[in-house]
């Protein structure tokens, strides 16, 4: 069973990393050669603060990957298809994320639609919560009394 852990981990390194330094069409690449491209620096030219920011973000990845296996709560198999998936899912959506945002930066009533469902979505899943909270709240002082 890969380890959900490793998966999540990767899934934030490989997908927030890359964010601040790679042109569209890139992703692909790792955040540092993407950078070089994108900048014309030469592959051995200093890494700029976006891209120690975006190596940052990998390293910190994998040592919190590394640690599921040191405490022993996963095998090494196990954190290494988690984070492959996890890493795989990130490049995947934002190459999807960049044609999504492409196509709707040219049709402003599309993006008016997808900002309405998203603050639907968000104060649907708001309400929610707080009514479960509140039946938990409820529960429990019927409990006490």
């Amino acid at each position: 069973m890969p380890s959900s852990h490793a998966n999540s981990l990767a899934f934030l390194g490989a997908y927030t990393a890359p964010t601040p330094c790679l042109a569209p069409g890139l992703a692909f690449l790792g955040a540092y050669t993407a950078l070089a491209l994108v900048r014309g620096a030469a592959p051995g030219a200093p890494l700029s603060a976006e891209g120690a920011g975006a190596a940052a973000v990998l390293a910190l990845s994998l040592f919190l990957t590394w640690l599921r296996v040191r405490l022993g709560f996963h095998t090494v198999p196990q954190v290494l298809v988690g984070y492959g998936l996890g890493a795989a899912t990130a490049l995947a959506w934002h190459s999807a994320a960049a044609w999504v945002i492409d196509h709707l930066a040219a049709r402003p009533e599309q993006r008016l639609a997808v900002y309405g469902a998203t603050a639907a979505a968000m104060a649907l899943f708001a309400l929610r919560n707080v009514l479960a909270w509140v039946g938990e709240r409820r529960a429990g002082h019927a409990k006490a009394a």
